[in-house]
């Protein structure tokens, strides 16, 4: 029996506004078009977020040579999720309501859930193995929410008639999970293999200054995945080649937008989207000190009917379909070099690694109108170590590569996410 229980505890406090200056320059100048001399929005934009989780899961495994390997078990989780936008917005106090207006969304969600699996092979011949397994489960999440505004003249003027005031609610779903597929070794050094799977993601519900409409909980989230693929050889304990296909049907995908109204991101669904491709893999072990790999992957991910998708930019909705999914690279490659060698006093060996990793544009909405080109990460690592300690040096996109991690527009420029520059680290690690 194998046991695992885990707990942890997240908490974040920011205070500012992450809106760069002038963003808002023209929403500004609209409202005081309007009649709402001085006004300006979000000068602070503090936001606050708790996360507690508990988890228990228990594992039973057969024995190694039993006829049928078999894996039981049972999990449990309770999470409790909490948080807090607030945004403050200035204005002339000669106009009569105060000199400003803070609006605060706070939402809350509760999740239990509960799920027994197993796993299970057999050999039904010499070159033939089934494999299958099960897993069923249920969630089950509660949420609080409740939006508050400190100047009731604000109020008043009907200027928070389009946010959603308070919301109580719980989801509640019963999912099963299941998968079967062959192995069959074609030769000593050739293996085929075939499965059918299915995947569930559980819906939820929008946080953080909720436009009426967007207060529906979004659905869940389920799909079937078809893999077929070969492992072969080349070239016995020196060369061998992986490949694999797989077609993804998904239903109801969530998928993150972008309100222009609300400069918030909710979480809708496309109805229907698919996604083909395949990878190929290619490993080395020219001898016990030097191996290698390259891969190439390709990816179609499509929304097929997204007719109704959250427009981008503005307000109101566009066709999605047919349109590629978002952060999905049509192509991807990888490429890397190890070496690795004896020091020759306590045990102690070093190794020293060399990758890139390719991958080709994507988009960051559903739209396709925010786009982000193809870019390649150089990273190394260099560690000393045997199997009780290990210190290490690392380094991560070395080349000093600009790329961004997220943009989205919410009517006013786009806003983007820079990743990491250049970076360096050290770790020390201890094998229990």
């Amino acid at each position: 029996m194998v046991a695992v229980t885990s707990l942890s505890k997240n908490k974040v406090d920011y205070t500012g506004s992450f809106f760069p200056n002038g963003y808002f320059n023209e929403l500004n100048a609209d409202y005081e078009a309007a009649g709402l001399a001085g006004y300006q929005n979000r000068v602070n934009n503090p936001y606050s977020s708790t996360f507690k989780q508990a988890s228990q899961e228990i594992r039973y495994v057969s024995v190694p040579d039993a006829p049928i390997k078999w894996l039981a078990g049972a999990y449990g989780e309770y999470s409790d999720s909490q948080r807090a936008y607030t945004a403050t917005s200035t204005f002339d106090p000669a106009m009569g309501i105060g000199d400003g207006v803070t609006q605060t969304s706070r939402g809350q969600t509760k999740t239990t859930s509960f799920a027994v699996f197993s796993d299970a092979s057999f050999a039904a011949t010499d070159k033939l193995e089934i494999f299958g397994g099960l897993r069923i489960g249920h969630d089950k999440k509660k949420f609080n929410y409740d939006f508050s505004v400190d100047n009731p003249a604000w109020t008043a003027l009907g200027m928070d008639a389009g946010f959603v005031t308070a919301q109580r609610e719980t989801l509640s779903t019963t999912y099963a999970v299941p998968r079967i597929g062959v192995r069959y070794q074609l030769t000593d050094d050739t293996q085929t293999y075939a499965s059918v799977s299915r995947g569930f993601k559980s819906g939820g519900f929008n946080i953080g200054f909720v436009q009426k409409g967007d207060e529906r909980p979004y659905k869940n989230e389920s799909l079937v995945s078809y893999q077929i693929g070969l492992k072969s050889e080349l070239i016995k304990n020196v060369l061998s080649l992986d490949t694999a296909l797989f077609y993804i049907d998904r239903k109801n995908q969530q998928v993150q937008t972008y309100n222009a109204l609300t400069q918030t991101t909710p979480v809708a669904n496309a109805p229907k989207s698919r996604s083909l491709g395949g990878e190929v893999t290619l490993k080395a072990q020219l001898d016990e000190h030097c191996s290698g790999y390259a891969g190439l992957g390709y990816t179609d991910a499509t929304y097929v009917k997204f007719e109704n998708a959250p427009a981008t930019g503005t307000t109101g909705v566009v066709d999605a379909s047919g349109k590629q999914q978002q952060f999905v690279s049509r192509y991807t490659g990888k490429l890397g070099a190890a070496y690795a060698w004896d020091i020759g006093a306590y045990n102690l060996k070093g190794r020293g690694d060399l990758g890139y990793q390719y991958r080709s544009s994507f988009y960051f909405d559903q739209s396709n109108t925010q786009k982000q080109g193809g870019y390649g990460l150089v990273s190394a690592r260099l560690s000393v170590g045997n199997n009780e300690y290990e210190g290490y040096v690392w380094g991560e996109n070395l080349s000093n590569e600009r790329y961004r991690t997220s943009a989205a527009d919410f009517g006013y420029g786009r806003l983007v996410t820079v990743g990491n520059p250049r970076t360096f680290g050290v770790g020390v690690s201890k094998t229990f």
